[in-house]
């Protein structure tokens, strides 16, 4: 069993290692998995309006970007009194800090929360890790080695149920960097695993295989100002000089910052774009969509603003289109669409000018088992057969159903008329752009890192602040996503770190 934090680090366990697929995850999904699945309040916005009419004191955003298999956190996503309890009480039920000693207002809060879950049936995320310590023994299929990535973000709870598992299996491997503690808000701190008694066996990974000289420079420099920290030997790549250096663009300045990563991606093959909060990347993201470039960020496939290709649910209009060319782009060729092909991209066209009559609620409810030439007649006019059978994109794109769908389908037009169908697929091409919160993309890489020194008014609190070192190992963990080089934009307003 490998067992990461993140989901982006999963990923990319994933993608490297030869392992069957359930053997690779975050804790949350294993835990999640070992207590059978319970409905989780925080994953459904029907839950959480519920809650509110329950609770309207307490009341808490609906569900945006948290994932059920990465701990239903995102930075400084906090935005109402109901919010701040949460992520309180959180940090103090993930940091194993008795009740009794909670202050009275969190105390109040969970006393509420926890009698409106019994009411509803329902778990929070941290639920998952108190059932599974509390009622299994050993980890999902009994492993006989766990190996546990990106430690240092674990709290005490997460290692309890670690430790619980660790001890019914042959090996117990925990691997992490305190220098890259960035999830204190969920409770982790950078001691619990760094001063962890795991055992005589501890071993130092002194050499980095991702970050060349001039990044591991600047952001060795960078950390080493962090008080009380342990230092310890780390070594760059040999193979590859790197550079850093300062952008004079901020986030504000999308379509600016598109023409800079048109000049990256000349040169090299991949591109991240990070800021500590996710609303510092939308204009670049705007201005994305407005180049018709090719962008996602697939450790966060549940945020459509951030995959307008694919979803890890839900269908895209690139993915419509996508399905409109599939004979064009199958590999091997084919002579038909498949049957879910054919409604994918149906969907969005006007009853009234492409189907025959009453045939468009058909075709979404008939069971169809092959698609061919009567199939198409049996739906379809003649106009739109010959549409069809063309797979002429102008009559595609003049018959959509309504200026909704044409407002959607303007970024896949442009990407199709820019780069070619291909790119409609992020599996079959994947983009060279990704976008996201630090956050977002930990354990993540690409050749080229252009990174935003900007903080929220929160983050500001802490830099100016406790909370200093946290911002430091923030920043640290974006410079060191890249392979090749980092650009260091510049702040667009006072509430910056000293990053640049």
């Amino acid at each position: 069993m490998v067992a990461s934090y993140t989901t982006a680090a999963a990923a990319e366990i994933a993608r490297r290692a030869v392992l069957p697929e359930n053997n690779i995850g975050t804790l949350h999904k294993f835990c999640y998995n070992a207590i059978d699945k319970p409905p989780v309040a925080e994953s459904k916005a029907k839950s959480i309006r519920a809650w509110n009419e329950y609770a309207p004191a307490y009341a808490m955003s609906l569900p945006g970007c948290s994932d059920i298999l990465n701990s239903g956190f995102e930075y400084g996503d906090s935005a109402t009194p109901g919010d701040n309890l949460m992520a309180l009480t959180t940090i103090l039920r993930n940091r194993l800090v008795p009740v009794e000693q909670w202050p009275a207002h969190a105390r109040a809060f969970l006393d509420t929360w926890s009698d409106w879950k019994a009411l509803e049936g329902v778990i929070d995320y941290t639920d998952m890790l108190e059932i599974a310590l509390r009622d299994t023994e050993t980890a999902p299929r009994n492993p006989e080695i766990i190996f546990v990535d990106e430690a240092q973000d674990c709290t005490a709870l997460q290692f309890a149920v670690i430790k619980k598992w660790g001890a019914h299996c042959d090996r117990l491997i925990m691997v992490g960097d305190d220098d890259q503690c960035i999830y204190q808000f969920a409770g982790a701190t950078p001691e619990a695993f760094a001063c962890s008694d795991i055992g005589p066996n501890d071993q130092l990974l002194e050499q980095s295989y991702r970050v060349p000289e001039a990044v591991w420079k600047y952001a060795t420099d960078w950390i080493s100002r962090v008080p009380d920290r342990i230092k310890k030997p780390y070594l760059p790549r040999a193979d590859a000089a790197g550079f850093v250096k300062s952008c004079p663009l901020t986030w504000k300045q999308g379509p600016e910052l598109v023409k800079l990563i048109e000049q990256v991606i000349a040169r090299y093959e991949s591109v991240i774009v990070i800021a500590s909060c996710s609303y510092m990347i939308d204009p670049l993201r705007q201005a994305l969509l407005a180049s018709g470039i090719p962008f996602h960020n697939p450790y966060r496939r549940i945020r459509a603003d951030w995959n307008p290709l694919s979803l890890s649910t839900g269908t895209t209009f690139a993915q419509r289109l996508a399905a409109f060319f599939a004979l064009d782009i199958a590999y091997p060729p084919r002579d038909w669409w498949t049957p879910d092909e054919l409604r994918a991209f149906a969907s969005v066209l006007s009853a009234k000018t492409c189907f025959n009559k009453g045939m468009k609620g058909k075709l979404e409810s008939d069971n169809i088992e092959k698609v061919d030439l009567d199939t198409l007649k049996y739906y379809f006019t003649n106009e739109a057969m010959n549409g069809i059978m063309k797979s002429d994109i102008d009559w595609w794109q003049a018959n959509l159903v309504n200026d909704e769908a044409r407002r959607k389908a303007a970024y896949p037009l442009k990407i199709v008329d820019r780069y070619g169908k291909l790119y409609l697929d992020a599996a079959q091409s994947e983009p060279a752009v990704t976008i996201g919160t630090i956050h977002s993309v930990k354990g993540g890489e690409a050749d080229v890192v252009i990174i935003f020194p900007d903080l929220s008014q929160q983050g500001m609190q802490e830099w100016t602040g406790k909370g200093r070192s946290a911002i430091r190992r923030l920043m640290y963990v974006g410079l060191t996503r890249a392979r090749e080089g980092v650009f260091v934009c510049k702040a667009a307003s006072p509430y910056t770190s000293d990053l640049s």
